[in-house]
């Protein structure tokens, strides 16, 4: 090869000629002989006394810092672009709240109504939990005629998501609870506690429709379908007083198209504080809680009485007393 003939030319040496054939030189190669000092210099040949590591430079503090700075400038820009795109993502894709008069703009992008459903299966089953003796069969009367105001504001509601899917009612006979919970398989969860505050099927209209209106605003689809916002659930109240505004207005929409009085429903926050008093009325902060207080709510609803009263009419309810 190559670096054979050049240690070869170094050294001064030449190879004898061959005959042209290289097989006639009976398969082996003629040894070099010493011939006359050519021009060529000679490499001198390192000899090697001791092992000599190789000398490589230590690590300064300097070259530390320059190294971290480098790692930690590389994760800033990967989380600034991964943030940069969900932000842009999330603000492209925002919707309205689909129902009239409500402005605010919500992100449903990545909701799964299978999801939606079998978690909404489990929350029932974690609520329920120690309370199975106490859940009213379908054929008891008080759950009869809940039901029954459930079934009519679904019916009457003009949403036609809420229509077309199949809700139940369920009671639970516990005097020491007063609330009703709304889940995401279309399910709800009346607690007899608050049958004090009811005082009729008006009220009950007024409970059951502002469970429907958190369904009408997809709420829980907004909910799970962003990081951000299942945070802000927990930690951030303002938003979720938010909600619970929307669904009192969409509720009172709601009980007012299936021809319920929807001037009595004011006066159900104002048995609820007598009988439960907000965070408000204890002297907290109005953010401690994840409802609006009960005389703010209260009042929203007197403001929105006019139009409460214009989608009453209609729905053909004019025949009514309250109407005249």
């Amino acid at each position: 090869n190559q670096n054979t003939w050049m240690l070869i030319a170094s050294r001064g040496w030449r190879v004898p000629k061959c005959r042209p054939s290289f097989l006639t030189c009976h398969g082996r190669l003629y040894s070099v002989r010493p011939s006359r000092r050519t021009n060529v210099p000679r490499v001198p040949e390192p000899i090697l006394t001791s092992f000599q590591a190789p000398q490589v430079p230590l690590p300064t503090e300097e070259s530390h810092w320059k190294l971290l700075r480098r790692g930690v400038g590389y994760w800033c820009l990967i989380v600034l672009v991964v943030c940069g795109s969900y932000i842009a993502f999330w603000s492209t894709h925002l919707e309205e709240v689909p129902f009239p008069g409500i402005t605010r703009k919500q992100f449903v992008y990545w909701a799964d109504e299978n999801n939606l459903y079998w978690s909404g299966e489990k929350e029932l089953r974690a609520i329920l939990s120690g309370y199975e003796d106490k859940v009213l069969p379908s054929t008891h009367p008080l759950s009869r005629r809940i039901n029954n105001v459930g079934k009519r504001l679904v019916q009457n509601s003009g949403v036609k998501r809420i229509q077309e899917k199949q809700w139940e009612f369920i009671v639970v006979d516990d005097e020491s609870i007063a609330t009703c919970l709304c889940l995401s398989n279309y399910k709800v969860v009346f607690y007899t506690g608050l049958l004090r505050a009811c005082q009729g099927e008006t009220g009950i209209a007024t409970v059951l429709a502002h469970e429907l209106g958190h369904m009408t605003a997809r709420h829980f689809s907004e909910t799970y379908s962003s990081f951000w916002f299942q945070i802000q659930r927990r930690y951030n109240t303002y938003h979720t007083q938010t909600m619970e505004t929307e669904a009192d207005f969409i509720g009172l929409m709601i009980m007012s198209r299936a021809c319920y009085n929807p001037r009595q429903a004011p006066d159900f926050y104002k048995r609820l504080e007598q009988m439960s008093p907000d965070h408000v009325s204890q002297g907290l902060n109005r953010y401690e809680s994840t409802h609006p207080p009960h005389r703010e709510r209260y009042a929203n609803l007197l403001k929105w009485m006019p139009l409460a009263l214009e989608e009453a009419r209609k729905s053909n309810c004019s025949a009514l007393p309250f109407l005249r």
